[in-house]
């Protein structure tokens, strides 16, 4: 039977620890930053991130937030999101499983997959998509292996989805690449074919994914948005260093969300370096064959970041790190751990209750660290945010709220967390885009519908009626 095979056995196992790590986010109601605005207008958002050049994620964002249409009902659309994730997981298991069927394969994976970046995929709502895009990418490159025509076209409409969902997580799969080379321990030139190979598929697939963009846009008289703008020359110096410094370095911090200073980035990333040079020594006992490894992970890192290099954009968040951190985590767990539970004479003397031990050690960390950033960005803003605006409801009565809610915009600054991109921010109130939707549906949850959605004006009229003051909101 299929289940007695360790594979499949490791494969289960892996979808459940994740299915544990991750649940408790998943089920319990909330909603954060752009959950409000595809709430309010799905079409809207939708609009968005078809001009972002992303028509199948537009698409797909107005189907699920127009039949889910309330906080509680994101559960479903987060289940989406992890079943992206779980299949992306899966997928990655049974080809790598191939080659060497080993407990450190699963561990590596699936603890890789307990990230911060890949957090997004299942415990916001609105970035239901990554873990799909990412997913479809590995598949695609997959069936480009068949020698069936047929199978080798949907391996091309696959890859051409994915880059229509989010293109930056289609690079997952030179991360992929790396990974599967590794644990075959094959020659330079076998990891070169795979990349040509690879390259050849994205941008063949890209230039098939923005020609029926622009077709699309223009048939709706649309135009891209300005961010998604390849750099200009001029800008290219301002960008390389950007891109190291930032996205790059990002690699070397993997379970971090902190934004560190000039000093804290240096000696962080310097002892991740050190961590891998290290194991690269123990597996290769050659200078130049560790100084070779080490320059081809960190091109495939450089592969795996490809569109942050190429659009005129300079943002930066933990969701666009999630193909390079991943690829370092399963290198360095891989590298670590013996190729069995016994231990391996070529990784050191280990017993298998240090095995044990360094495992469930590893499992505990994922655990861990997946659920208390759940409860820092999501849960306990989320319950914060419900607070403040009970609060400020508690002295309108039921008539003006039915009337029409007012919302004052904040007049000072909001204070800013040391965090990483969005979650920096002290509230997603401060987006412009959240409070209305955030008011809207509180009151919906408490069995009070406006006749309209509330309005936001920048200072509080004369008169009676029913505020919702920003200004109020504590700082922290």
């Amino acid at each position: 039977m299929l289940i007695r095979t360790p594979s499949f056995r490791y494969r289960l196992y892996s979808a459940i620890f994740l299915f544990l790590v991750y649940a408790f986010g998943i089920f319990i109601k909330s909603a954060w930053s752009d959950d409000y605005s595809s709430l309010i207008d799905p079409s809207g958002h939708a609009l968005h991130a078809t001009r972002d050049s992303r028509p199948v994620y537009g698409w797909s964002l107005n189907l699920l937030f127009g039949e889910f249409d309330s906080i509680i009902a994101l559960v479903f659309i987060r289940i989406f999101g992890f079943i992206g994730l779980l299949l992306l997981n899966d997928l990655i298991l049974k080809n790598l499983l191939k080659f060497e069927c080993s407990l450190r394969i699963v561990v590596a994976v699936m603890i890789a997959f307990t990230l911060p970046s890949f957090q997004f995929s299942a415990h916001w709502a609105t970035a239901f998509m990554m873990s799909w895009s990412a997913y479809l990418a590995v598949l695609g490159f997959e069936l480009q292996k068949s020698r069936e025509l047929l199978l080798k076209i949907v391996g091309v409409l696959t890859l051409v989805a994915s880059l229509l969902f989010y293109p930056l997580w289609s690079f997952f799969l030179f991360a992929y690449i790396y990974g599967l080379w590794l644990v075959q321990n094959q020659s330079t030139k076998s990891l070169t074919r795979k990349l040509v190979k690879a390259l050849c598929l994205l941008f063949g697939s890209a230039g098939i994914s923005y020609l029926f963009a622009y077709l699309y846009l223009r048939a709706f008289d649309l135009s891209f948005n300005p961010r998604v703008g390849l750099v200009s020359l001029s800008s290219l110096p301002e960008k390389i260093l950007f891109f190291f410094s930032r996205p790059f370095a990002l690699t070397y911090r993997p379970f971090f969300t902190d934004s560190p200073s000039l000093v804290g980035v240096i000696g962080t990333v310097s002892i991740f370096i050190s961590i891998l040079l290290f194991l690269f020594w123990f597996r290769y006992r050659n200078l130049g064959l560790v100084v070779q490894h080490f320059a081809l992970f960190n091109l495939l890192i450089i592969f795996t970041l490809m569109p942050l290099l190429a659009v005129s954009d300079n943002q930066i968040d933990l969701r666009f790190v999630a193909s390079n951190t991943w690829l370092y985590v399963f290198v360095v767990i891989f590298l670590a751990l013996p190729k069995n539970t016994r231990g391996d004479k070529s990784y050191g003397q280990f017993s298998e209750k240090k095995n044990v031990l360094v495992i469930a050690s590893l499992l505990i960390i994922g655990l861990v660290s997946v659920n208390t950033n759940y409860f820092t960005f999501y849960r306990n803003p989320f319950l914060q945010k419900q607070k403040f605006l009970a609060g400020q409801l508690a002295a309108c009565s039921e008539q003006d709220i039915l009337r029409q809610v007012t919302i004052i915009k904040r007049s000072t600054p909001w204070g800013k967390k040391n965090v990483i991109g969005a979650y920096s921010q002290q509230s997603d109130l401060e987006s412009e885009w959240v409070p209305v939707g955030a008011v809207y549906y509180y009151l919906k949850d408490i069995g009070l519908e406006t006749r309209s959605l509330p309005v936001m004006v920048e200072e509080k009229p004369n008169g009676p009626g029913c505020y919702v003051i920003l200004d109020d909101y504590p700082k922290q």
